[in-house]
């Protein structure tokens, strides 16, 4: 009987160990997880940054742009 007692008492704990490594590895997953959105968040705000870039150089072609064509137009009233 007691033996009985004392193997089930230690396929509790091995219950209990595996339970735990269980209980790690979900952690370690979810900690992963947590990584890759984070590289995730890094790299649109990066994106956000090259595209915010991008449209400030757009912007500033058009203005010169603008001014190009006001100068010509003025241009051509000179000429004509």
């Amino acid at each position: 009987m007691l033996n009985t007692a004392t193997h089930a008492l230690n396929v509790a704990k091995d219950m209990l160990n595996v339970a735990i490594d269980v209980r790690n590895t979900a952690m370690n997953v979810v900690n992963t997880a947590i990584d890759v959105v984070n590289v995730a968040k890094y790299i649109l705000n990066e994106k956000m940054d090259v595209l915010c870039q991008s449209m400030n150089i757009f912007n500033e072609t058009m203005d010169i742009l603008s001014r190009l064509i006001h100068v010509l137009s003025h241009s051509m009233n000179i000429l004509s």
